[in-house]
């Protein structure tokens, strides 16, 4: 079958969207379908069309917005992206998976195209509100400005797809309050995750030495993008007794807007050793045999690949537990409390506790990690998470 996944980026960008498109094309070029990713070209050095590890990959143009079309972007770009594929033909044949709101709209637009499900990343007109800086005023006023056609965006996917598929509950529910959608309508389909590539194995020092982690001490990961929704200055405080006394590390791997707060914060309390900015990776099961457990204080997450990811590899994770409005995650659809790591409120004397008790007791962590890698062997696999994509019953 023919596979046409749609979404806004690619490597070399780096990020949870980018992963879950390089596994899931990858595994269906193994299975003998014909996977093909259309993405944006965002840098004029990356060419329109290739073929990337079995799979094919075609770019669509970078599509300016001229000054006058700019408080109607987000409509102008979907526009100019329907008759690029009209022109194009492509996505004709097999199914199209469309990531993101504008891609879906474009394609139900496009007439002949083929069949697609909308697979969200996120609620994307509650993400972008949250994910922006206070401090980037510009991007906040273009934001208000752009709210009701990425609105209009994300209805028209929704009502236009032949099936609506999310990772979580949690995404699910945030679309049928948002939008007034039949949930019986939407299908919850996590992905897998690799538990060969992702899996305990031995510590990399040299890595560790380039990294500047201070030897001896145990080490608390967080992976992912740094952006204010993930809620790092929280994260920080919890920690800060057990940095200040050098009981232990925290290494973030990732990088965002938010980087340079970080880095501010780690200069201002004299953090400097006990705070590591690992930078972006496209390796991160290295950085997963570092750690002695995954931190994740995010407000708004769909879902948490790397909580699956940090599990697979045998660490038990600490997360927020869902309580909307304010904090909205998937964490405890993944997470069991108690079993494979801790659920917590947004409470810094809980998380203090709860990353005391982990390391206090190795023995602890390595329950915890072993029932975490139990959990992705029987709940989390992309075998299951493909057959059900393909059994919509769209081809």
């Amino acid at each position: 079958m023919k596979v046409w996944f749609l979404s806004h980026t690619f490597y070399p960008a780096r990020g949870g969207i980018e992963n879950y498109l390089a596994e899931a094309s990858r595994r269906l070029a193994a299975l003998g379908h014909r996977p093909a990713i259309v993405c944006r070209r965002h840098l004029p050095s990356l060419p329109e069309h290739e073929i990337w590890e079995g799979v094919e990959i075609i770019r669509h143009p970078d599509f300016s917005i001229p000054r006058l079309a700019l408080l109607r972007k987000p409509r102008y770009f979907t526009a100019c992206l329907s008759r690029w594929i009209g022109e194009t033909g492509l996505a004709r044949d097999g199914i199209a998976v469309c990531r993101f709101p504008h891609y879906g709209a474009a394609l139900a637009a496009v007439k002949g195209a083929a069949p697609f499900v909308y697979l969200p990343a996120a609620l994307q007109s509650r993400l972008a509100g949250i994910s922006i800086r206070e401090s980037a005023i510009k991007e906040r006023l273009f934001f208000r400005l752009w709210k009701s056609q990425v609105r209009f965006l994300e209805r028209t996917a929704l009502r236009s797809s032949a099936r609506v598929a999310v990772f979580s509950r949690m995404l699910k529910d945030s679309l049928a309050e948002e939008y007034g959608i039949d949930r019986e309508t939407v299908e919850v389909n996590p992905p897998g995750v690799d538990a060969e590539r992702f899996a305990p194995g031995e510590r990399d020092e040299g890595l560790a030495r380039r990294l500047g982690l201070p030897r001896g001490r145990p080490v608390f990961l967080a992976l992912g993008r740094l952006s204010p929704e993930k809620n790092l200055p929280f994260l920080i405080d919890a920690l800060l007794p057990l940095l200040q006394a050098k009981s232990c590390a925290l290494l973030l791997v990732g990088d965002g807007p938010s980087r340079a707060g970080v880095e501010a914060i780690r200069k201002e309390r004299g953090l400097e050793e006990g705070i590591v900015l690992g930078g972006e990776t496209d390796s991160p099961e290295r950085f997963y045999r570092l750690a002695d457990a995954l931190v994740s204080p995010s407000r708004y997450e769909s879902f948490g690949q790397s909580i699956l990811e940090a599990m697979a590899s045998g660490l038990p994770v600490i997360a927020l537990k869902t309580a909307p409005p304010r904090v909205t995650v998937a964490a405890g659809e993944i997470v069991e409390d108690g079993r494979n790591g801790y659920l917590l409120t947004e409470d810094a004397g809980p998380w203090r506790a709860a990353l005391g008790r982990l390391l206090a007791d190795r023995s602890l962590r390595d329950r915890m990690g072993a029932a975490g890698r139990e959990t992705c062997r029987e709940r989390f696999t992309w075998e299951r998470h493909l057959a059900a994509l393909l059994g919509l019953g769209l081809g």
